[in-house]
């Protein structure tokens, strides 16, 4: 399953998020090409708010999983990812990616099945991960930044 939910997080919410992962640039942490900050940095009742807006959407459509790595990415000009699967942790079975902008040029999510997600401010993508081969395209122009999230099914994975 890859479920494409246009508009799933408010664009003002997305530039709250933006200017969030600007100001803690310092705090963020280099993996690979791109860097990261921990979600739990940011403010608990917006944390909140948004786990539950994620799992209250997955859980209308049947599927029950916890959050159990929730990052804030910044991809900077250059950064792209190669087709992979995600393997960090064995317990991982869905991944969502939220795009909270769009005015930069590449950084399209790419699946090995040919389906290509243009990123659009608020769009999330919802997979799993560890099934379907994925990657990023270089991002050419600009900066990218996205909300990652890793779901497990087992609830002492659970992210808080």
């Amino acid at each position: 399953m890859i479920l494409i939910e246009e508009n799933f997080l408010d664009k003002n919410l997305c530039k709250e998020l933006v200017k969030f992962t600007i100001a803690n640039k310092s705090n963020m942490v280099k993996f690979r090409d791109v860097l990261e900050i921990d979600f739990s940095d940011m403010e608990p009742s917006l944390h909140k708010k948004l786990c539950i807006q994620y799992l209250s959407f997955l859980a209308q459509r049947n599927i029950i999983v916890f959050p159990e790595c929730v990052r804030l990415v910044l991809w900077s000009k250059g950064s792209k990812q190669l087709l992979h699967f995600d393997k960090a942790r064995d317990t991982t079975t869905l991944t969502s990616i939220t795009y909270l902008n769009d005015d930069f040029v590449g950084g399209k999510t790419f699946f090995e099945n040919e389906v290509v997600v243009k990123p659009e401010t608020g769009k999330t993508v919802f997979f799993n991960g560890c099934k379907y081969k994925h990657g990023v395209s270089q991002v050419t122009s600009g900066f990218r930044y996205v909300l990652a999230v890793w779901y497990s099914n087992d609830i002492n994975e659970l992210y808080l």
